[in-house]
């Protein structure tokens, strides 16, 4: 049990350093491009320049398409030629992920410079990584499979200056992962987000837009915003379940909940049940189209009592102009909070 809290700890200390740091750094993120231990060109096959690479090389990708699976075992970094230059697609005769990352020891796999992607109508994952790699995404788009990025076992994944889209699940984030998201759009999936399991996953700067659902944090899992945005998503901006905990830090969520069915079923900002914990400092959350905060019990319209989780507020948070279909007129704000004489459909908590 202790060595458990211990993890724990040392996970949000993690989350707390990537946020500051990239608070500080306000988005700008760079530095000398690497030197090239051996150049791949389309047609050739990365996965025997990896097998062969010493530990810790550079392998430099030319533009163009490369249709193949690539599995990493070792410390290495892939550089390709640009977003917009260099593709990896799977081959169709090979495995269902693009690219996986794997190993059950430490090692540090940098990914920089290319698009993940597949033209297949089969299951696809884009990028997956698992076991004890530690993998830095720089200016890399995954889109267009089913899973953009998995993150599973005890890996730690950073993505910076990227782009996870047009996927069924932009992050997929289980187990003992650590994920960290900063100026990266998570725009046009299904899913945004999904973290689950044990699962800690951390944003900042990052835009988690036009997807069905935004953020889906579920089991354990545990969510921090830092000087995000989760907007115009077509069902809820965050559904919080069971035992999560999430916090928002300096973050807007607004203009939630465009689909028709949202018309008839529940579309909120941010919705909890179960035993979710909630906690939100100096954000704004505004222009959904049912509550801002809503939780599911009776008296927020839900046909049973399902939260016996928390919700707290810190700092200046700016709760206002949900509801704006009106389902809520007349149900007040209810719950202990600052928010229970704004107008109707703003707060519902305990």
């Amino acid at each position: 049990m202790g060595s458990r809290s211990l993890k724990i700890r040392r996970g949000c200390l993690f989350f707390l350093i990537i946020i500051t740091l990239a608070l500080a750094n306000n988005g700008r993120w760079g530095g000398a491009q690497p030197e090239c231990d051996t150049t791949v060109q389309p047609g050739d096959p990365i996965q025997a320049s990896i097998n062969m690479a010493p530990s810790g090389a550079v392998i430099c990708l030319g533009a163009g398409i490369f249709l193949e699976t690539v599995e990493i075992t070792r410390s290495v970094t892939l550089h390709g030629a640009g977003q917009e230059r260099t593709y990896l697609e799977i081959s169709p005769n090979l495995g269902l992920a693009v690219l996986h990352i794997d190993a059950s020891v430490d090692i540090l796999v940098t990914i920089e410079g290319l698009t993940v992607t597949s033209t297949l109508s089969v299951p696809t994952v884009g990028v997956s990584v698992s076991g004890r790699a530690n993998v830095t995404l720089k200016d890399v788009r995954v889109c267009d499979v089913s899973q953009g990025l998995l993150a599973d076992g005890a890996a730690q994944v950073t993505l910076s200056n990227s782009l996870l889209c047009r996927n069924s699940v932009g992050l997929l984030a289980k187990g003992f992962s650590q994920t960290s998201l900063s100026n990266t759009p998570v725009t046009s999936n299904n899913f945004g987000v999904d973290a689950k399991e044990a699962a800690q996953v951390a944003a900042t700067n990052s835009a988690i837009r036009y997807n069905r659902l935004g953020f889906l944090v579920s089991d354990t899992a545990f969510v921090m915003l830092g000087n995000s945005q989760v907007s115009d998503n077509g069902a809820e901006g965050l559904l919080l379940l069971e035992s999560s905990k999430t916090e928002i830090q300096g973050s807007t969520i607004s203009d939630n909940g465009f689909l028709r069915e949202c018309r008839v079923e529940f579309c909120n900002g941010i919705e909890l049940s179960g035993q979710a914990q909630l906690r939100l400092a100096d954000s704004v959350v505004a222009s959904n189209t049912d509550w801002g905060i809503g939780s599911t019990l009776k008296q927020c319209g839900y046909a049973e009592d399902e939260f016996t989780g928390s919700v707290s507020f810190k700092g200046h948070n700016m709760i206002e102009h949900n509801n704006k279909l009106g389902k809520q007129d007349g149900a007040g704000n209810p719950g202990n909070h600052t928010f229970k004489n704004g107008p109707s459909g703003q707060v519902c908590v305990p």
